[in-house]
């Protein structure tokens, strides 16, 4: 209701009709709206404004209009029950996987519904289970749940589905329908979203007590927020956040939900046109798989790609803003993939030998044997052998054998050892070994982007008095680099970066330093990125009076803290509160 004079944001102009509207607006923010009373009496239920007082009636045209009660009388309402139906769909479902979807039809009438049949609608190609429900008879007052399994068809696209349900009944001798409104899910690729190990943005906000880094885009917590800064000053678009996925996927759908919040700061910095790129190198920004415009809402958007894209390292790229502000926002973004399915190479059988001989065995692996591997010694034993070697060679070879054979038997060979293996692998090696290995080695893998290396190997908690080494990488070669340790603020200067683009801070944690977590940023002047990492602060042993030998010292604390932020990445473990993990 609006128009005339206004009492407490509240109209007192007489004849007004009322209106109705959704308590929160299109883009998620409350509405204040005006207060409406339901007073009962013998007659039946009056509604007034809870301001003004004044109550709705019917005037002259028959309109229902705020009258003051001794210019028109107020209106009696009756409340009558009805029948709904409703449903609740899977937020998620899979391609040939299948899915409950509940339909509850309420019985909020005077009357007992009797023949009821409950039918659902699902899209085209999906398989319903059972086709109808049959409920009966449902007494006035009572509530009752269907249940029906739906199964997509395994070529079924991509993207939002909707599912509805009618309910068809007979009450006081007349037939009737009640339909629900469509319920909406998404067909995805997975059942649960992906959630990165680690971020990096090119600017976040680390000022006037407000600190929005990235990895709060991928902490799980809707309610905090990645933001780029805007003190001292703002940073222009485009702004773009790297997540690492943890390993190479199979990318079917991108989600990205806005940040939340009431409040009027809560639409700043929500993205309109946006791209989203993919890459199997934390080096390269990789190929666009995606492009357009988000809705200027507060709810999640998923974006499913055209076509699933594979790689490790997904940049998300904010072109502009709702407002046309220069700032960005994120509170969640996560991915739905799947682990790439390769071929199996891992044989089925393992090759053995009867004896290990006293001389060494040379065996080539290749690609696609056409016969077995030989183990035949390269000469003859000079004695026979008298029991099974002791450790059997395997033919499944790691990428860089790490053991050599075993040379020498254990006992007195009494026994001719045999000549060939006693069972073929049934799939070719992949790596060419150039000798069989006695033991299998696994192989040594690279470091996983984003962790957080500790030299002793305590955590990520130093103790106070103790020295730090900061090291990042992947900066511009010669750019300044600034350091910061906050919550509790603290300058570590300037450095250069080197000509791979690594630079180190070393500083000493102040004796009466606050325990407790702390988080490292390292800023390039040039490049604009910013990395971070976490690390605790505990207090200093106590002194107990004794002379100290320096050995449990040492042992706990001694050396030093590496903290690398590697290469675009910021450095994470894969302990959920490391790193950006916070």
């Amino acid at each position: 209701m609006s128009g005339g004079v206004l009492w407490l944001q509240a109209p007192m102009q007489q004849d007004l009709a009322p209106s109705l509207a959704a308590c929160a607006t299109a883009n998620g923010n409350a509405r204040n709206l005006q207060k409406w009373e339901i007073l009962k009496d013998s007659t039946g239920l009056r509604i007034r404004n809870a301001i003004t007082q004044l109550p709705l009636s019917v005037n002259a045209s028959g309109a229902l209009t705020q009258q003051a009660g001794d210019v028109r009388t107020a209106a009696v309402f009756a409340l009558s029950g009805e029948v709904s139906t409703s449903v609740k769909a899977p937020a998620r479902v899979v391609a040939g996987a299948p899915a409950t979807v509940t339909v509850t039809v309420d019985n909020r009438t005077e009357n007992a519904m009797t023949g009821t049949v409950v039918t659902a609608k699902v899209p085209a190609g999906w398989v319903l289970a059972p086709a109808s429900a049959t409920v009966g008879t449902l007494a006035a007052g009572v509530s009752k749940d269907v249940t029906f399994t739906v199964t997509p068809g395994r070529d079924a696209a991509y993207g939002n589905f909707t599912v509805s349900a009618t309910t068809a009944y007979t009450a006081s001798g007349a037939s009737l329908t009640s339909t629900s409104a469509d319920a909406t899910g998404l067909l995805s690729c997975s059942l649960a979203p992906v959630r990165p190990v680690s971020a990096v943005v090119d600017s976040f906000n680390n000022g006037q007590g407000e600190i929005t880094p990235g990895s709060n885009a991928i902490d799980g917590d809707p309610n905090s927020f990645w933001g780029t800064a805007w003190t001292p000053a703002d940073v222009p678009l485009p702004h773009t956040i790297t997540v690492d996925l943890g390993a190479e996927l199979n990318v079917c759908a991108v989600n990205a939900l806005p940040r939340q919040g009431s409040s009027s700061g809560a639409v700043n910095g929500r993205i309109k046109g946006y791209e989203i790129y993919l890459s199997s190198s934390p080096a390269s920004l990789g190929a666009k798989v995606a492009e357009g415009s988000f809705p200027n809402v507060n709810t999640m958007q998923n974006v499913v790609l055209a076509t699933p894209a594979t790689g490790r390292y997904l940049t998300l790229k904010a072109l502009s803003e709702q407002a046309n502000k220069p700032w960005t926002t994120l509170a969640e973004l996560t991915v739905d993939g799947t682990v790439p399915q390769g071929p199996t190479t891992t044989p089925t059988a393992t090759a053995t030998a009867s004896a290990t001989a006293t001389a060494s065995a040379t065996a080539t692996a290749t690609t696609d044997p056409t016969v077995a591997p030989t183990v035949d010694p390269t000469v003859d034993p000079t004695i026979e052998p008298t029991v099974d070697s002791t450790i059997e060679p395997t033919v499944d070879p790691t990428s860089s054998n790490s053991a050599m054979p075993t040379a020498e038997p254990t006992v007195d060979p009494t026994v001719e050892p045999t000549s060939s293996n006693s069972a073929e692998p049934t799939t070719a090696a992949t790596t060419p070994a150039t000798t069989a290995p006695a033991t299998t080695a696994p192989a040594t893998a690279a470091a996983p982007h984003g962790t957080v290396s500790v030299h002793p190997a305590s955590g990520n908690a130093v103790v106070q008095g103790q020295t730090v080494t900061f090291t990042g990488t992947g900066f511009a070669p010669g750019e300044s680099v600034t350091g910061t340790v906050h919550s509790q603020a603290v300058s570590l200067g300037t450095a250069v970066a080197d000509a791979q683009g690594n630079v180190s801070f070393t500083w000493t944690v102040p004796a009466g330093f606050a325990p407790g977590e702390h988080t490292v940023t390292l800023r390039g002047e040039t490049s604009k990125r910013a990395v971070q990492a976490t690390f605790t602060v505990v207090a200093a042993p106590a002194q107990d009076g004794l002379a100290s030998t320096g050995a449990s010292t040492a042992g706990l604390w001694g050396g030093s803290l590496l903290l690398v932020l590697l290469g675009a990445g910021v450095v994470l473990g894969n302990r959920r509160r490391a790193g950006l993990h916070k």
